[in-house]
């Protein structure tokens, strides 16, 4: 099974959960603010990537991306990587034979809290061949501009397996391809217009057509499903009473297709989806007073499934436990 970290959003410590148990260990005792996490394979050795200093609400010009090392190695503490004001999600992906990091920011700077007017994008950089090279071997281009409230970034494979990512703006909700060698070049697909905060996809009715379930507007009330046909992308709502979307996932759950959905506001609400009589989906509460901003899903196997969350409104990492 494996690993979970997870990190304070506000001034507080980057923690790690390692199976069976799943006990904390302390990774880093701060600097708080870390967002966006993955796991990056860098030189032979395990680290976890964070974007740190994105503190509430939106206050990320000091943003940074950093390296935690998780095997215990020569560099005990945390690698820079580099200076990147606004950095909401973070990812490492392989294509043309190459490690690769990517990283989407929210806009490119504000005046105020509600200054929307300079767009974000994704970034990439090639990962460094060694983690002695240091900061200035870090090289990052933009593939994707032009993004507003660029709350999104989540890894998908769409028709006929092309890999990319779901990007989810104030513009729309786009697929952006991979390139599909060394020399190509990352394609932007429109999925579905209008305000997006955050898409999942999943093969929900057919193994080798995924479709991509999102939250629209920007944190907003709306559930709906993407499907691709010969005219493009049709769009179903499946629940337009969330409140305060935050958090999105679509997998099996105890061998079933389980739909994951919180809320940060009202009851703060986390929920699951399955499928009801017909096309019919229906709603099963887990919990309330949660208010989930992440979400993971792991099936133990036996009968169980762990679903670990980061709980904003009680300021905890979450532990539930599904049984068939």
């Amino acid at each position: 099974m494996p690993a979970i970290a997870a990190g304070s959003e506000g001034d507080g410590p980057l923690l790690l959960f390692r199976p069976p148990e799943y006990r904390p260990e302390t990774i880093a005792e701060g600097p708080g603010g870390f967002i966006s996490l993955c796991q990056l394979q860098w030189a032979g050795r395990l680290f976890l990537a964070a974007s740190t200093g994105f503190k509430p609400v939106f206050q990320a010009e000091e943003c940074r991306l950093a390296a935690y090392p998780l095997d215990r190695g020569e560099m005990p503490g945390p690698l820079d990587i580099c200076p990147l004001p606004y950095t909401h999600r973070i990812a490492s992906f392989h294509f043309g034979g190459k490690a690769h990091l990517l990283a989407s920011t929210l806009c490119a700077g504000k005046a105020s809290q509600d200054d929307w007017s300079k767009p974000g994008g994704v970034h990439l950089a090639d990962v460094p061949a060694s983690p002695a090279q240091g900061e200035a071997a870090w090289r990052f281009q933009l593939i994707c501009k032009g993004l507003s409230k660029n709350h999104g970034m989540d890894e998908a494979v769409l028709h006929r397996g092309r890999r990319g990512f779901l990007l989810s703006a104030h513009e729309g909700l786009f697929f952006l391809g991979a390139p599909g060698g060394k020399a190509g070049s990352w394609t932007r697909e429109t999925i579905s217009p209008g305000e997006h905060s955050d898409a999942f996809s999943f093969p929900w009715d057919d193994p080798a057509d995924p479709q991509v379930f999102s939250l629209s507007p920007f944190h907003g009330n709306v559930l709906s499903r993407h499907r691709r046909t010969a005219d493009g992308w049709s769009r179903e709502t499946l629940d337009d009473t969330i409140d305060f979307g935050h958090v999105l996932w679509a997998g099996m759950v105890l061998g079933r297709q389980g739909l994951l959905v919180g809320g940060r506001r009202g009851r703060k609400q986390l929920a699951i989806y399955r499928r009801g009589d017909g096309n019919r989906f229906e709603k099963e509460l887990i919990d309330e007073g949660v208010g989930p901003t992440q979400v993971t899903v792991i099936e133990r196997g036996r009968g169980e499934a762990l679903i670990f969350v980061a709980a904003h409104a009680r300021g905890e990492v979450v532990e539930y436990t599904l049984g068939e």
